[in-house]
């Protein structure tokens, strides 16, 4: 980092020029200044605030405790480094609780920039975390009022419709009638209001506490609901964009467009780089690849891959600790191998998964791994996790010739079963289809739209209502379009195509169950002649491919469906039904 400004709480000059050469030795461009009293240090809080505190644990007249409370009843928010020639455990877990980003001891400042690149990293986050919670206080400070005027809009309504009937008594009849529909369409969009203000305020509460979930929790977060909302906030421009408007407006709503883009490209990014979706949607062996191409990517360490077996449906829990334990052992050759090159090979044999990790590197003595409590911790913590496990893990290494880590965990393959796909395994779902729906995430057109002929008859398929209702939004533009349905789920995207027979079937590819791709299988296997449209709003290639092996007619991005979606549904149609097709 360029021009890093450092205060040093430390009385001892030589320990303090040993830390800034090792900050500098990790790349670090600083500027550094030393204090070992409270005076001194609160002067530099007030008058010039460091971007990074390293302090000494016990000073004569100081020590990290009491600078870790002044730096509290400051207010601001700098990372708080403790350094030690020793420190208990106990002393240490307390400065945590107290504020400490890090904590390490004299003898082991090899791992002081680490520490330093940690707590800046963490504190960029809690800004970039603080931001978003600030922009999700907005909307729901801007929904309140909206709900505020809607309400005043309808109650004006009310009044007015009260008016009439008063005026025109000889209508009594009729006016009631209008009357009671309409309390019931005002109860019906209050309550639609209110499921929605309810959904934002159950988003809010969990992005204040998502610095303490976990990774995963957090990138399904983002994935499902902000991605989702700026697609649709694409969509609604997009429809702006089409209508006529000056040339001013024009460009502020293609800026408002770009931005959002920039912003769903931005989703992507922190999703991709909180957790591994590899890992939680194809399994071990493509989170594998997918390691080894960012750490190639990365330029940090050259990983070849070798997957001798198809994928294993392990349970999702082994499959996450193999591969941390995988990662850290790569981790391990990084900074411990003195080499830029690895190799993963994954095998199953006689009900046992193994999977090996090797080197070509330094090598270490193995007999002094349980003595040494530091450098190889990482080590003994694998073991333990594969002994927990029910599994082993052997280290093979000696000085010069490298180093072999094999993960061994017994796995039986699960017996494959097919459920019946016929119409007698299916008798109680058509049943139910023949009466009424009482799921309230399906949608059926009124009774009308079945009787037209002309148009396409669509049928939309997305567990996010507020993307269904984007994209029928998006399709009542168009005359020659009927959406007849929506669904949630892909199962009950199966029962409206045998009820509906629509002509076009618009899937999103991440649904709860079954997903497009399953989905998109199962309704061309039993109605062939439906044309079926796959959506994400994620970009890996393999989504795409997925989606079109399963019969997909074409496959678009959320993002444009404002601009493509309807030509795509006019396309795949006419390719479906021409005569040389």
């Amino acid at each position: 980092m360029d021009n890093l400004r450092v205060l040093f709480v430390e009385d001892n000059p030589v320990d303090t020029e040993l830390a800034v050469r090792e900050l500098q030795k990790s790349g670090f461009d600083m500027k550094w200044q030393r204090v070992e009293t409270q005076s001194d240090f609160m002067n530099h809080l007030t008058q010039d605030p460091p971007d990074i505190i390293i302090s000494d644990d016990a000073m004569p007249r100081f020590s990290a405790g009491e600078a870790l409370q002044c730096l509290r009843e400051s207010g601001l928010t700098i990372p708080f480094v403790v350094v030690s020639h020793a420190i208990g455990e106990e002393e240490a877990v307390q400065l945590m609780r107290n504020g400490a980003a890090d904590y390490l001891r004299k003898d082991r400042m090899g791992r002081l920039g680490e520490a330093v690149r940690h707590a800046l990293e963490e504190r960029r986050l809690r800004s970039q975390y603080a931001g978003a919670q600030e922009e999700l206080r907005f909307l729901n400070r801007n929904l309140e009022r909206r709900v505020v005027e809607r309400t005043a809009e309808l109650e004006a309504a009310t009044r007015a419709k009260a008016h009439e009937l008063f005026e025109r008594q000889q209508a009594e009849g009729r006016l009631r009638q209008l009357a009671d529909t309409l309390e019931e369409q005002v109860k019906a969009r209050t309550q639609e209001l209110a499921t929605s203000y309810a959904r934002l305020r159950a988003l809010a509460t969990d992005l204040t506490i998502a610095e303490q979930t976990e990774r995963r929790r957090l990138a399904t977060e983002l994935h499902d609901y902000l991605s989702q909302m700026l697609v649709v906030a694409r969509m609604k421009v997009g429809q702006l964009l089409r209508q006529d408007h000056d040339e001013d407006v024009r460009i502020t709503l293609q800026e408002a467009d770009q931005l959002l883009h920039q912003s769903l490209d931005y989703t992507r990014t922190l999703v991709s780089e909180l957790t591994p979706q590899a890992l939680y949607e194809r399994g071990l062996s493509a989170a594998l690849r997918w390691l080894g191409d960012q750490m190639r990517r990365q330029q940090i360490l050259t990983v070849e891959i070798s997957l001798d077996t198809p994928e294993l449906p392990l349970p999702e829990a082994d499959a996450v600790l193999l591969f941390h334990s995988i990662r850290e052992l790569l981790f391990n050759v990084l900074k411990h191998g003195q080499t830029d090159r690895a190799s993963v090979l994954m095998s199953y044999d006689q009900d046992v998964l193994s999977i090996t990790v090797s080197d070509h590197g330094c090598g270490f003595h193995v007999s002094g791994l349980r003595e040494d409590g530091s450098d190889r911790f990482g080590l003994l913590s694998v073991r333990e996790r594969m002994i927990a496990l029910g599994g082993s893990f052997d280290l093979q290494s000696e000085p010069g010739k490298g180093t072999v880590a094999s993960l061994h965990l017994p796995f039986r393959m699960p017996g494959t079963h097919i459920e019946a796909q016929g119409e007698e395994g299916r008798s109680p779902a058509r049943a139910a289809l023949v009466g009424e729906h009482d799921d309230l995430n399906v949608t059926i057109a009124s009774a009308e739209n079945r009787d037209v002929a002309t148009p396409l008859r669509v049928l939309v398929v997305d567990d996010h209502q507020m993307v269904r209702e984007g994209l029928c939004c998006l399709l009542q533009e168009y005359d020659d379009i009927t959406v007849v349905g929506e669904a949630s789920t892909g199962e009950q995207a199966l029962q409206m195509v045998r009820t509906l027979i629509p002509n076009v079937v618009i899937i999103d590819m991440n649904m709860p169950g079954w997903n497009g791709a399953e989905t998109t299988a199962r309704i061309l296997q039993a109605y062939p002649s439906t044309t079926v449209i796959g959506l994400s709003v994620q970009t890996y290639p393999h989504i795409a491919e997925s989606m079109l092996n399963a019969g997909a007619a074409a496959f678009l991005q959320k993002e444009s469906v404002g601009k493509e979606l309807y030509s795509a549904i006019q396309t795949a149609v006419h390719r479906r039904t021409s005569p040389e097709s």
